[in-house]
């Protein structure tokens, strides 16, 4: 954890420094905790990762505490519960056909999102660092959206 600064003065004759494209220095908690706000923002990390990368202790708890927050003051709906698995032909196989196609509409609903992210003239203004993480997650969704086919 030390940074050293060398000139171009004490650069011996013929040696070729390189630097890695990409690589950055380390990140402070304050990058961190920032880079972690936006990708909440855009959705790409879900409320407990958010707490951990904010430094909260006790995510889990913070996290469901929110979602009854959310549920209660009306911004998310609770969910339905799911049919009981061998209920019978006619109920079950329809709520089983529904899911899957639910399941689909919803990974459309996310390449869609992600598309609109890209995009967008907020993604367009971060730094080119901040934007090679969240394509960087970009990828992992799409990559386990096309796994899940």
């Amino acid at each position: 954890e030390e940074t050293v600064k060398i000139s171009r003065e004490e650069i011996p004759e013929g040696i070729m420094v390189m630097v890695k494209k990409g690589s950055t220095l380390p990140v402070d908690k304050a990058a961190r905790a920032e880079m972690a706000v936006k990708l909440a923002q855009f959705g790409f990390i879900d409320p407990n990762t958010l707490f951990e990368e904010l430094g909260y202790g006790n995510e889990e708890e913070r996290t469901k505490d929110l979602f009854e927050w959310l549920r209660v003051t009306g911004k998310i709906m609770p969910e339905q519960p799911a049919a009981p698995a061998g209920a019978g032909g006619g109920a079950a196989g329809a709520a089983g056909a529904s899911r899957e196609g639910g399941e689909g509409a919803t990974q459309a609903a996310q390449l869609a999102r992600l598309k609109e992210i890209m995009q967008s003239d907020k993604f367009k203004a971060l730094p080119d660092d901040q934007k090679q993480i969240i394509i960087s997650k970009a990828r992992e969704i799409t990559n386990a959206i096309k796994g899940a086919r």
